[in-house]
């Protein structure tokens, strides 16, 4: 995929990272493009797309 900077972007707040990366996925085609995981690997952010700008 494609990096470019984006002008803005939303931000959810989730109680489970993993249940919303594939409700996200799998109900509405976005795909995951980067994680910020701490020093023990658990993500703490996980950015996901599903078009260029979106």
């Amino acid at each position: 995929m494609e990096f470019y900077l984006m002008p803005r972007f939303n931000k959810l707040c989730v109680q489970d990272i993993a249940k919303s990366e594939k409700w996200y996925s799998k109900t509405l085609g976005f795909k995951s493009v980067f994680k910020f995981r701490n020093d023990k690997q658990q993500v703490l952010m996980n950015h996901l797309r599903l078009a260029k700008y979106q």
